[in-house]
């Protein structure tokens, strides 16, 4: 919710949404296996009701935990 809120006040689109994905995985010191959808990195997938970044926004199906083996 606050990365949809920093959204809508001005901060761009693909960074709103690398601060709830890449970023938090990069502080943690798990970068290079989480936070991207990239092969060889492992991730949860979710299907959303609408844009992620939209106030309101709520996934609809959840696949936890995959490899990712190819690109999508």
């Amino acid at each position: 919710m606050e990365a949809a809120k920093a959204f809508r006040n001005g901060l761009p689109y693909t960074i709103a949404l690398e601060g709830v994905t890449s970023q938090p995985a990069r502080l943690l010191g798990l970068g290079n296996r989480i936070g991207k959808i990239a092969p060889g990195f492992d991730a949860d997938i979710l299907v959303w009701d609408s844009d992620p970044l939209s106030v309101g926004a709520a996934p609809v199906q959840v696949r936890p935990f995959h490899r990712v083996a190819v690109w999508i």
